[in-house]
């Protein structure tokens, strides 16, 4: 474990235009898919969004539409930045997410503190598609490396 997030590390370091690129090429991929694919589902599925008519967070809604729309999102995104930048895709992907994260890291903090009954679908919606983001881009891409002798078949 420490072999590889000191891999990691090293990867960020002295690759930095890669990770300003994948940050870039991340940010356009999430913005274009979300504006062309995703809003326009989500307006056609949930006219309501994820509220039952008395107001109250719906967690069918959010199972049935939200989370797998939102998570194929968040995979198509880490897809595209893995298959970018396969040499260091791990890194890319990590370097994305952390980047997004200090912006909803104060909300969820604030929620938790208040107890408040919100907490569980915030977190849950901010977690699942940067999941199905890091699962995606990791699992889906090949990487330029040859595979070890005691794995390829003679």
């Amino acid at each position: 474990m420490k072999a590889f997030a000191a891999g990691i590390a090293h990867d960020i370091f002295t690759h930095k235009l890669l990770m300003v690129r994948a940050l870039a090429v991340g940010l356009a991929a999430a913005i274009v898919t979300g504006q062309l694919f995703v809003l326009p589902l989500m307006h056609l599925l949930l006219p309501d969004g994820l509220s039952n008519p008395d107001g109250s967070f719906s967690w069918y809604r959010f199972g049935a539409v939200w989370a797998p729309l939102h998570g194929a999102h968040g995979a198509v995104v880490g897809w595209i930045i893995a298959r970018l930048h396969r040499s260091v895709r791990t890194a890319a992907l990590l370097v994305f997410v952390a980047f997004g994260l200090p912006a909803v890291i104060p909300d969820l903090v604030r929620l938790a503190v208040q107890q408040s009954p919100r907490f569980l679908p915030v977190l849950a919606r901010t977690f699942w598609p940067v999941a199905c983001l890091v699962i995606s881009g990791i699992m889906f891409v090949r990487s330029h490396q040859p595979l070890p002798a005691f794995v390829v078949e003679k």
